[in-house]
């Protein structure tokens, strides 16, 4: 386990944020998260989230630039309805991936999965930071089998950071088993 241990200290050792940034604050604890769960617990992160994301962005690119393409090699009166189209798609597929990232991803930052002698295990982890506060409400959501357990906290999150804006993942990882080993 010490070496596990390591394995996420020298992960995010690196971590680093610019005082009173709280996007730069969030990032990094995202990262940690992500870390976390697959240095120190093992778990593989399912990216399903982000491939949905790159593949309705990439697509309205397509769109986007294929219109370009074809609105540079031809008149304008003779692309108007294809850039009509193309402009409209654009705005559909960014309008799926709001709703998207609104009503299916949620909070959720980190997924993940693993195999145990007896079945697989999954994780999911949210967090939910209100405008302009320090406090941070992190939940998690074990699965295994068909036991599910949630488990949340809520921390500021300068209890994680020092003085000069570092990352100080043995505070954080205290805080995670905790949540993680107290009963419901």
């Amino acid at each position: 386990m010490e070496e596990k241990k390591n394995a996420f200290f020298e992960s995010v050792k690196d971590l680093k944020i610019k005082k009173y940034s709280n996007v730069d604050v969030q990032y990094a604890v995202e990262n940690a998260i992500g870390k976390l769960f697959t240095k120190y617990y093992g778990y593989t992160e399912d990216h399903k989230h982000s491939n949905i994301y790159l593949a309705l962005g990439y697509t309205a690119s397509l769109i986007a630039g294929a219109a370009s393409l074809y609105s540079y090699l031809n008149p304008f009166e003779k692309c108007k309805g294809i850039l009509v189209v193309s402009v409209s798609l654009y705005f559909i597929l960014c309008g799926i991936m709001t709703i998207y990232n609104k009503y299916v991803k949620k909070n959720e930052i980190f997924n993940g999965n693993k195999k145990d002698e007896k079945d697989i295990k999954s994780v999911t982890v949210s967090s939910k930071n209100e405008k302009y506060s320090d406090i941070v409400e992190i939940t998690i959501e074990l699965k295994e089998g068909t036991k599910l357990t949630k488990k949340s906290l809520k921390k500021s999150y300068g209890s994680w950071f020092d003085e000069e804006g570092n990352f100080v993942p043995s505070a954080f990882l205290k805080d995670i088993e905790n949540i993680l080993e107290k009963k419901q």
